[in-house]
């Protein structure tokens, strides 16, 4: 049946045990031996938890991402005279724009699907991904920059890179800013896969969309499907958070505590309580 423990990691313990894991000797105190339903419990709450934050390292990167995207689009303002202007936009400089802002799109486009993905999956686990996909579906519906963007991928990965156009807006002689667009005409030049997507690109042929204003609108559209992933299982945290303070609140001056099963080198399986972990799933809850 196993035998379970909370126990606590010791260096120096006058009621310190020893184990021997991987040649290296393990120093412990046991503060508690459990049955298995007790471990199981404990266990379960723990996976709730790390679950929880495992969605929030996925919308993490992709936040990065697109502050990266954001920043970049956005730091070419300043004013340039007609010499300036001449060096500024020349071939060479325009390739390397180009460049670099695609390599920014790629990413940003690349760690959402990755989110979307990884997220649904873990939803699964407690049976949750049916309303976080039914979410995603009526974002879909509703929001053009999201369809596009969805589809955006796939063009990137199967066709070309996405952005082509690099433009400035003059004022008096002057460039006030870069403006970075797709080109639609050319996204939708020898490519078929835009799905019912086409329909709503077929409303912008011979335009062009500012990619600032469709990676604000499209991220808005990320954050409101994050939200929703935290709302739907902040119920079930909760009550884990609830349960697990209770066993570290049973133990004074100690921080943090280690859920074990069968103390011998080969099944040990641990799992971490800690107030900083409790800590961090109350401020995003």
């Amino acid at each position: 049946l196993g035998i379970y423990f909370l126990l606590i990691w010791m260096r120096y313990s006058l009621e310190e045990q020893k184990i021997n894991i991987e040649d290296k000797l393990i120093q412990f105190k046991i503060l508690e031996e459990l049955n298995k339903k007790q471990f199981d419990e404990i266990s379960n709450c723990l996976e709730e938890i790390d679950l929880l934050l495992k969605v929030e390292d996925y919308f993490l990167i992709v936040e990065k991402n697109y502050n990266d995207l954001i920043k970049f689009i956005s730091q070419n303002d300043d004013k340039l005279n007609k010499e300036q202007l001449a060096a500024f936009l020349n071939e060479n400089y325009l390739r390397k724009l180009k460049i670099e802002v695609n390599r920014h799109i790629l990413n940003y486009l690349s760690s959402t699907r990755t989110y979307i993905d990884h997220v649904a999956r873990l939803l699964k686990k407690i049976n949750l991904s049916e309303e976080f996909e039914l979410k995603i579906s009526n974002i879909y519906d509703e929001n053009f920059s999201y369809r596009f963007y969805s589809r955006l991928r796939n063009y990137s990965q199967h066709k070309g890179i996405p952005l082509t156009y690099v433009s400035c807006e003059v004022i008096n002689n002057d460039v006030s800013k870069m403006i970075y667009t797709y080109d639609i005409n050319f996204l939708m030049n020898d490519y078929n896969s835009w799905s019912s997507v086409k329909e709503d690109l077929k409303k912008f042929e011979g335009r062009k969309l500012d990619c600032l204003v469709v990676s604000e609108k499209y991220h808005s559209n990320i954050k409101e499907i994050n939200n929703f992933a935290y709302s739907i299982n902040k119920k079930n945290v909760k009550k884990s958070i609830d349960f697990l303070k209770t066993i570290l609140d049973k133990y004074k001056n100690v921080d943090r505590v280690t859920l074990v099963n069968e103390l011998n080198d080969k099944t040990l399986k641990v799992k971490l309580i800690s107030k900083e972990k409790i800590n961090t799933i109350n401020q995003l809850i």
